[in-house]
Order: C-alpha cells, then structure tokens, then sequence
C-alpha cells in the first residue's frame, strides 16, 4: 500500500466512524423517544430503519476500506511516478485532505442548525422566554468543535506535521514501513 492509498483508507474509515457514530446516536435517540409507540405496533418508523441501514453500511465500508482505496488508487510500478515526500509533507498532505474533507461535510450540518435555532428564537421572541431544543443545541456545539478542529488540521497542517515528526522522534516508528 502506497502513501496515498494509506491516506485514501484513513478519509473512508472516518466517514464510516461518523456514519456508525451518528446513526447509532439517532437510533438511540429514535428508539428512545418512541419506545411505547414501537413496542405498541411493533414496527419501526423509516429514519430508525434508514438508521440501521447507515450503520450497516458504515461498518462494511470500514472494513473494506483496504480493498476500496485499491480499487480506487491502484498501485504504479515504480518506475511510472518519481514522487519523493517527507514524512512531514506527507503527514501535511493527510492533514489538509482530512481537514478539507470534515469542512465540507460539516460545514453545510452546522449551517442548517443554526438557521434552526435562529427561528426558534425568532418564533418563540413574541410568545414569551426562547425555548432551545438541548438536543439542537448540543449538536451544534459539538459540529462547531469538529469545524474548529477541521480549520486547524485544513489550514495549519505544518503544525500537525511537526507534531508527528517530535514523535516520530520520540520512538515511533516510519510511515511507509511494508
């Protein structure tokens, strides 16, 4: 497995780790708030089984990761590409993808969350005190923890190569070691 194939595996597992991650937390919270009504016509409704279906398909991707970034990035012979990186511009390569890929997708989730919020505040302001969904609330906080995280990995990635490169030093091992 070549360098970019290593960082083709690490962007699909972490849209397979969000995608498990998330529909797990709307199925709880699916089954959790309508766990009479279930149990009373023993059906789900459709976002609990479009849950089910997203973590079925998160775990698969996850572990055909390998396969999938081979299939999408086949390996060159070595003589077709001279390409000669660093380990810290590798590193710094992974970190702007990474980055760049969670403020695409989160980006736009965080956006349709605070137009939420706005007009709960702006529907309730007439009526009496603002009443905020918590479970809105939280999830807004927690997308603008990822945002936050994902300008910092898109548009200081020297630093996250640094970073790697002092542990590298530490005692960790190379990169490319197979």
């Amino acid at each position: 497995m070549n360098g970019l194939q290593a960082i083709a595996v690490l962007i699909i597992r972490l849209w397979a780790a969000g995608a498990i991650f998330g529909s797990t937390v709307d199925l709880a919270l699916l089954v959790g708030h309508n766990l009479e009504e279930i149990i009373a016509r023993r059906f789900f409704s459709y976002a609990a089984i479009g849950s089910m279906v997203w973590i079925f398909l998160g775990v698969t991707v996850w572990f055909l990761a390998r396969r999938l970034a081979k299939l999408a990035l086949p390996k060159t012979p070595e003589g077709n590409i001279a390409i000669s990186i660093g380990a810290t511009e590798f590193v710094m390569i992974g970190s702007f993808l990474i980055g760049g890929f969670y403020l695409v997708k989160y980006i736009s989730m965080f956006a349709a969350k605070l137009i939420r919020i706005t007009y709960q505040i702006g529907s309730d302001a007439p009526f009496g005190p603002v009443k905020i969904d918590p479970q809105t609330l939280q999830s807004l906080i927690g997308d603008l923890a990822i945002l936050a995280i994902a300008l910092v990995l898109t548009f200081r990635p020297r630093e996250i190569a640094e970073m790697f490169a002092a542990l590298r030093v530490a005692g960790l091992s190379k990169v490319d070691e197979k």
